[in-house]
């Protein structure tokens, strides 16, 4: 993307095979006014329900990360329940990643003789 982005010119981040969190949330960063006015165009035409779940989750999601939170009421309105409970545990991921590594922790130090501090040796 060029760094005058014109609206329209950003669909290949609404219309991705597979979503992807990061790309969004880097857009909004990089073009936040070219990302929301082409994001409220799709809404006000109808064809935000051609993007993907998946991608309205992370598009949900991106612009809670990057503090847009009035472009995410807009866009809540032409969402699905699905949608957002799905940008939710996105935004939860974090959450949980540290809650898990805190259980690991303290069964790896409760129970020293089940963790081996040896590394695996190589098929070779």
């Amino acid at each position: 993307m060029n760094e005058s982005a014109a609206p329209g010119q950003m669909a290949e981040v609404f219309f991705q095979s597979t979503p992807c969190l990061s790309a969004h949330v880097y857009v909004l960063k990089a073009h936040p006014n070219e990302y929301i006015e082409d994001l409220l165009f799709l809404c006000q035409c109808g064809a935000f329900s051609a993007v993907s779940n998946g991608t309205r989750a992370c598009i949900l999601a991106a612009l809670h990360i990057t503090s847009h939170h009035n472009a995410v009421t807009s866009v809540m309105k032409h969402c699905e329940s699905t949608d957002i409970v799905k940008a939710a545990t996105l935004l939860d991921r974090p959450r949980k990643l540290r809650q898990l590594k805190q259980k690991i922790q303290y069964i790896e130090d409760s129970n020293p003789n089940l963790v081996s501090n040896s590394t695996p040796e190589s098929d070779g």
